[in-house]
C-alpha cells in the first residue's frame, strides 16, 4: 500500500469520508436495534450520503480541472 502521507489531499478526504461512513454505520444500526427506533437511521443515511456526494463532487471536479489543464485546455469543454 502506498504511503498515506504521499496521497493528495482530495484522496485523503475521499477515503476519510468512506471510513467514517463504514465506522458509524454498524454503530448506528446497533443503537437503533437496541432502542427499537429506526428514526436515527434516516438521519444517518441523509447525512452520510450528503457528505459522500459533496466529497465525491469535489474530488471529480478537481480531477477534471487538473486534466483540462494538463492537456492544454484552459477552458471547459461545453456540450451544447
Amino acid at each position: 500500500m502506498k504511503d498515506i502521507r504521499k496521497w493528495e489531499y482530495s484522496k485523503k478526504l475521499l477515503y476519510a469520508t468512506w471510513l467514517l461512513i463504514w465506522i458509524l454505520l454498524p454503530i448506528c444500526v446497533t443503537a437503533s436495534i437496541i432502542v427499537a427506533d429506526i428514526s436515527p437511521l434516516r438521519e444517518y443515511v441523509i447525512g452520510a450520503f450528503s457528505l459522500a456526494s459533496i466529497s465525491h463532487g469535489f474530488y471529480y471536479w478537481k480531477a477534471k480541472n487538473e486534466n483540462l489543464h494538463k492537456y492544454g485546455r484552459d477552458q471547459e469543454i461545453r456540450h451544447d
